[in-house]
């Protein structure tokens, strides 16, 4: 939260906002021959003001396609979010929003739907994942098929020290609610639903194989 606070106050420089992504992309294509199939930002940072147009400068110039645009239909409704999450996924989907622009101009993609600012942690349920992609599929025509996006961190507690990205794990990494997200996920109730449903679950690369506006099985 600490980087909002800073570009709020005018105390980041968009430049090296660039330059720091360049780094990790030319690493990526470094470590990996190619370079990435997705880019997004941690705590949805990539679609701040200003900084959704030089990411979106530097994954063109990457080659880079894909990204995510965490604009979640009907987030401010979810009761179930405390005020704080609540206030704080609406600034996230309004931010989504402001930065389709500069994200289209430079040819990047991402999934027609988005769901996860209201089903993370603790607040994921079979029940909520159904309704937030009932949301997502509202005016929906019978038969379109199109494609959305569940964000989850599901996994297992990390143990101190180990863990983290050079630092040591963070609360969340710590905390047993990736190990909830990852029961709801793999519980037969939600699997089942979705393959009632005609669900296709999918990767970033069977989307990169559509034409734009030509969806795949949700």
């Amino acid at each position: 939260m600490g980087f909002r606070e800073a570009l709020a106050a005018g105390d980041v420089a968009l430049p090296q906002v660039r330059e720091e992504l360049e780094a990790q992309l030319s690493r990526f294509r470094e470590l990996l021959g190619k370079s990435p199939t997705h880019v997004d930002g941690h705590q949805h940072v990539h679609v701040l003001p200003g900084v959704c147009q030089v990411f979106a400068e530097a994954l063109q110039e990457y080659g880079v396609r894909f990204t995510r645009l965490p604009a979640e239909r009907g987030v401010g409704s979810c009761a179930w979010l405390e005020a704080p999450a609540r206030a704080f996924a609406c600034t996230v989907e309004r931010d989504a929003r402001a930065a389709i622009g500069p994200f289209s101009r430079h040819g990047l993609r991402w999934t027609d739907a988005f769901v996860g600012l209201s089903t993370c942690g603790r607040h994921m349920s079979a029940h909520r994942v159904l309704g937030s992609l009932a949301r997502a599929l509202e005016d929906i025509p019978a038969g379109h098929a199109l494609t959305a996006e569940l964000m989850a961190h599901p996994g297992y507690p990390s143990v101190p020290p180990a863990g983290g990205c050079g630092e040591g794990p963070d609360a969340f990494s710590c905390s047993w609610e990736r190990l909830h997200e990852l029961h709801v996920l793999t519980a037969p109730t939600l699997r089942a639903w979705l393959a009632q449903n005609g669900v296709q679950l999918c990767a970033i690369d069977d989307l990169d194989s559509k034409r734009p506006g030509e969806g795949v099985p949700l």
